[in-house]
């Protein structure tokens, strides 16, 4: 297969304030459980028929399963591959994950963050499985409608997608990449991965031994959520 030459040209420079707003809303996110944005200006697919299609698998594997961009008129698109999952019960759903990036998008436009350009971003779900993820971002590669990817956010899925955009010199950022590999080969294997999340969690284990070691601490009890999913 024959790869295609990224042109530094073909893809605008992209500010750190929009890079700041979107890492910053990508992050806090992941608070938000309710799906609330400005249906007259923002997305193109209602949620109703993203929900029902799925539902119903009608949507076929390459169909964009929402896209949404703000006023476009007569400026010029960055694309934005958005890989998250759609099962409710991962952390960064489709649900958990699109109503701050709504937010993010009519910030930009309104502040004019972007003068000639507006972010034109395409969802797909990843089903935090590699072999999806890697379909889609190839094929967006190939489609010339990959200029910075969103996600994947499972490791597993994020892995071969990271090590790829390095070689198509392609912009990752994700709020996964919780295993320590993403940290010591960043520069050999993950040149392009921004991660917004924690560092990873070998050192909120550290952490959590350092603190205990610290105060001297003889007892403690640990409460989790106990984190179930099918897959």
């Amino acid at each position: 297969m024959k790869t295609r030459k990224f042109r530094a040209s073909s893809v605008p420079r992209i500010p750190s304030t929009t890079l700041f707003i979107l890492v910053a809303a990508f992050v806090l996110s992941l608070a938000q459980d309710d799906h609330f944005f400005d249906k007259a200006s923002v997305g193109v697919l209602p949620d109703q028929s993203v929900d029902r299609a799925l539902d119903t698998g009608q949507v076929s594997g390459l169909v964009p399963l929402r896209t949404l961009a703000i006023n476009p008129g007569t400026r010029r698109p960055v694309n934005v591959l958005l890989l998250v999952p759609y099962n409710n019960s991962i952390p960064w759903a489709y649900r958990k994950i699109m109503p701050a990036l709504e937010i993010a998008l009519q910030r930009i436009d309104a502040d004019q963050v972007l003068p000639n350009h507006y972010l034109r971003m395409r969802y797909f779900d990843s089903k935090c499985d590699d072999s999806h993820s890697m379909n889609y971002a190839i094929n967006a590669y190939m489609d010339k409608k990959g200029d910075a990817f969103f996600g994947p956010c499972c490791d597993y899925a994020l892995a071969p997608v990271s090590r790829q955009a390095t070689f198509w010199q392609v912009p990752l950022l994700t709020v996964g990449a919780e295993a320590p590999d993403f940290l010591t080969f960043k520069f050999q294997k993950f040149r392009t991965l921004t991660r917004a999340g924690p560092k990873n969690l070998q050192d909120v284990s550290d952490f959590l031994i350092m603190m205990i070691k610290s105060f001297h601490f003889t007892k403690m009890s640990i409460v989790s959520l106990v984190f179930v999913t099918t897959l």
